[in-house]
């Protein structure tokens, strides 16, 4: 047996190791702290446009931005511990979609009984904790997932094409 094959192979899993442990070393990203501490006081949870304008509010760029962070899970646990229930409501639909203990922190959701605000569209309402989780567990963020994938490519070519004159 060739052992140049077997010599790559085993460089190749040291470096992919080193790389995870450096990467594990490193603490979250800045941009994922400003957007917890952001994110922890809001008073209204949504996906997607709301509003007459149908604008996407601050707060769920603020999602995406700790969605994309190094140590996302992290974050998003540190969200659900000092946030209000709406905040906290955030974290839990970052952690079912980084599998960050998803089920633990949602049975403590429940638990609690909160009453959440939320907005969909140009319509409030309060629903409980329970009701907040079941959605989550049925698949409501997955569902979103790509339209605001759609509502991210318009915003680029809306900023592309309509860019001040100089």
């Amino acid at each position: 047996m060739e052992r140049r094959p077997l010599i790559a192979i085993v460089v190749v899993v040291m470096l992919a190791v080193i790389g995870f442990v450096i990467y594990s070393a490193l603490p979250p990203s800045e941009a994922g702290h400003r957007a917890v501490q952001q994110l922890q006081g809001v008073q209204t949870f949504s996906f997607g446009p709301v509003g007459a304008a149908g604008s996407i509010p601050e707060r769920e760029d603020a999602f995406f931005v700790i969605l994309s962070s190094r140590h996302s899970s992290a974050l998003f646990r540190e969200l659900f511990e000092r946030g209000t229930p709406e905040a906290r409501l955030y974290a839990l639909c970052g952690l079912q979609l980084t599998r960050g203990g998803f089920d633990a922190h949602a049975a403590r959701f429940v638990r609690e009984a909160t009453n959440v605000s939320t907005m969909g569209g140009c319509i409030g309402r309060d629903c409980t904790s329970a009701e907040a989780v079941t959605a989550i567990r049925q698949g409501v963020i997955e569902h979103y997932l790509p339209l605001r994938r759609e509502i991210e490519r318009a915003r680029i070519e809306y900023a592309r094409t309509n860019k001040p004159a100089a």
